[in-house]
């Protein structure tokens, strides 16, 4: 009986997997290139439209594409931004990434 119960509280462990929960899922449209983020809001680049998925830790905010599982955007928290406004260009954060930044991106950084 003590061979059956050991069996069965040790368990392989099962592979982690992201949580596909709706408030995790984030939606960049062409009309309007933005993310929210703890009252801000981020213009992104519009390379960017599409479906990602949010992970948030307490030291990164990052997304990766729902397509093909790449990283697309990131930044680290807490945020350090170039100006007090509220809306933003996603290049005026401090270390922010963007998965194949465009020249013109890159220029204003």
């Amino acid at each position: 009986m003590a061979k059956q119960q050991l069996s069965q509280e040790v368990q392989p462990a099962q592979p982690g997997k992201l949580r596909d929960q709706p408030e995790d899922v984030v939606r960049i449209n062409r009309t309007n290139p933005q993310i929210r983020h703890r009252g801000l809001i981020f213009r992104v680049p519009i390379h960017t439209v599409g479906g990602h998925q949010l992970v948030t830790t307490a030291t990164a905010f990052t997304m990766f594409s729902t397509l093909d599982g790449e990283e697309g955007l990131y930044f680290p928290l807490p945020v350090r931004v170039a100006s007090s406004k509220r809306l933003m260009p996603l290049w005026q954060v401090h270390r922010a990434s963007v998965r194949e930044p465009r020249p013109a991106w890159m220029l204003k950084r």
